[in-house]
Parts: C-alpha cells; structure tokens; sequence
C-alpha cells in the first residue's frame, strides 16, 4: 500500500506529459458547461413562462437544485464513467506496445 501513491503519481506525470488529458479536460469542460447551461437556460424558461401565466404555487415548488444541479451532476457522472476509461485504456495501450 505504501507504493501506491508513488505509482499514481507517476501515472499521472506521464499522462500530463502529452496533450491528451488536456483535450479530455477540455471536452469534459465542454460537455459538462454545456449540459448545465441547457438545463439552466430551460429553467430560466420555465420560471418566466410560470410567471407570466400567474402559477405561484408551481413557482413556490420550483427548486434549482433539482431541477438544474442534479440533474447536471448525474450528466457529468455519466461523462467521467466514459472518459475515465478511454483515458485509462489508451495508458494501458501505450504501456502494452
């Protein structure tokens, strides 16, 4: 166990080193931003159609958290469960040849 950190930390130099994990951040960046400002636009929109149509009691239910940071941290979960592996297979490639 006391050999973990030091491989991890090697790993980590080593993807770094090239530009790949920076293209992965930078589209994981991309998509996450993208998803949360969709969803955050719709609820701007929803909110404003609730208010000019007079529906107080839907606005008083109306909760940001659930309907826009849930939802976009499950997105970004879903991403990372992808994006964690090619970045990890593409190491292993590397490794194997």
């Amino acid at each position: 166990m006391r050999h973990v950190p030091a491989i991890a930390r090697r790993e980590l130099l080593s993807m770094f080193s090239t530009p790949v994990a920076y293209v992965f951040i930078a589209l994981y960046v991309f998509i996450a931003g993208f998803f949360f400002f969709a969803s955050f636009g719709a609820f701007l929109v929803q909110t404003q159609q609730l208010q000019a149509f007079g529906m107080a009691q839907y606005l008083e239910r109306m909760n940001l958290n659930d309907v826009v940071i849930a939802p976009s941290l499950y997105t970004m979960v879903v991403l990372q469960c992808f994006l964690v592996p090619l970045l990890s297979m593409r190491s292993l490639d590397r490794k194997s040849t």
